[in-house]
């Protein structure tokens, strides 16, 4: 049977911990504690993990029998580059901090099938407490061109120690899970951050504009500071130049083999170790 790590801190003492990295501060064995807070309220969301994504999957497969759910566990580097970055945010405001849940669904008329049924389980103890609408107006989609709903969920099952701690679930069609899984490539390997809007102009704009085109094509907001050229025919401002199209056109020909693969292949859900 396998044994869940509870929380062992109190949510002050997780906090100091997150400053303590953020800013830099304290000596080797300050950083060295923190480090080991840090890392045990992540894994103590592995329990509320698991008890979302059963909930979640029984209902995505309700909606679509060929969605995809996947469970993904933020690693401990990436959490403590984030608050590097953000020196002034604490993980227990990281709503993805322990990983999250994630959907893939065909179409946006599914995505919001879902996000209803979630929203209004009558019996489910662990509550959604926010929805982040990308789609749409609330807040919309991001500036650097993402798009999908977020739920964050907060546990308050059977399990009382873990009451309290939150987990994310994102909902994606496969055109935004192509977009965001191309930017998240580039990223890996070129070295650049358009993840957080970072990089090369140009290459940050092709991404703002494809994005806006998958909008326009699923019929939801566009990108904010992109025009839709097929509705105001203006593609001269879409047209990316040559290098930065030799730069990212590898990973949409890639895109478009995996979009045939996919509507060829059984689809399963999945869960990351």
């Amino acid at each position: 049977m396998k044994k869940w790590v509870v929380p062992e801190n109190s949510n002050k003492r997780v906090q100091r911990a997150s400053r303590t990295i953020g800013k830099g501060t304290g000596t080797p064995e300050d950083i060295r504690e923190a480090r080991d807070v840090l890392s045990n309220y992540r894994l103590a969301h592995a329990f509320p993990l698991n008890a979302v994504t059963v909930t979640v999957r029984q209902r995505a497969l309700e909606v679509n029998p060929n969605a995809v759910v996947a469970e993904r566990r933020k690693r401990l580097p990436t959490i403590l580059d984030k608050l590097k970055r953000h020196p002034t945010m604490s993980v227990t405001t990281m709503q993805d901090l322990g990983g999250g849940c994630r959907v893939v669904f065909d179409t946006v008329a599914e995505i919001d099938q879902l996000v209803s049924v979630l929203r209004d389980l009558p019996r489910s103890k662990n509550r959604v407490k926010k929805v982040y609408d990308y789609l749409r107006d609330d807040p919309g989609p991001r500036n650097s061109g993402y798009r999908g709903v977020h739920l964050v969920y907060e546990y308050g099952a059977s399990k009382k120690e873990y009451h309290g701690l939150r987990i994310e679930l994102q909902v994606r069609t496969q055109l935004q899970h192509a977009w965001a899984t191309a930017v998240e490539t580039m990223d890996l390997f070129s070295g650049s951050e358009l993840k957080y809007g970072k990089g090369d102009a140009d290459v940050l704009r092709f991404f703002v504009l494809v994005g806006s085109l998958m909008a326009f094509e699923e019929g939801t907001t566009p990108v904010p500071g992109a025009r839709c050229p097929v509705a105001r025919g203006r593609g001269r401002s879409w047209r990316p130049s040559w290098r930065v199209w030799r730069r990212t056109s590898a990973f949409w020909s890639g895109y478009g083999a995996t979009r045939r693969s996919w509507a060829s292949t059984p689809r399963r859900t999945a869960g990351t170790p």
